[in-house]
């Protein structure tokens, strides 16, 4: 019981601490009121668009998983990039019981008596999206189709 009272406040942290779309749109309704009605609602609808601002960005999407500057002939840029996960699984076969045979010319094997399958999964990241921005506006996004 006393790991439940502990990991407790973690685990509200931890589920809470991610922020929604309506929660963020909750968060700045002040702010989306001085946009345009076709912004607004493409900001509401979690879409985003070439000339948007980073404020606009951070409301649709949310914050970046990373963000990169980059220097140019064209001048400097940022590009945000947005992550994903998804769960990987896979079945394997580990030898159960078994002996080590042979020994001629120092050459041993290793021979089992059968073989127990057993699941492997593990989380594997992807980039989910980019944004790029120049002068503090979007000038290239990227979304990865499914």
């Amino acid at each position: 019981m006393r790991w439940f009272v502990r990991g407790l406040p973690f685990a509200l942290v931890v589920l809470t601490g991610c922020a929604t779309l309506e929660s963020r749109v909750a968060k700045n309704q002040a702010l989306l009121q001085t946009y345009p009605a076709d912004i607004r609602h493409k900001i509401e609808g979690g879409e985003i668009a070439r000339g948007f601002t980073k404020p606009m960005v951070q409301i649709a999407w949310g914050d970046p998983d990373d963000t990169f500057r980059r220097e140019d002939s064209g001048g400097e840029s940022e590009t945000w990039v947005y992550r994903g996960y998804r769960s990987r699984y896979a079945m394997s076969y580990a030898p159960v019981g078994g002996f080590w045979a042979g020994g001629h010319h120092r050459r041993h094997v290793f021979v089992p008596y059968g073989f127990a399958p057993y699941d492997v999964t593990w989380r594997e990241d992807y980039t989910r999206a980019t944004v790029t921005f120049r002068g503090g506006r979007v000038i290239a996004y990227e979304v990865k189709q499914r």
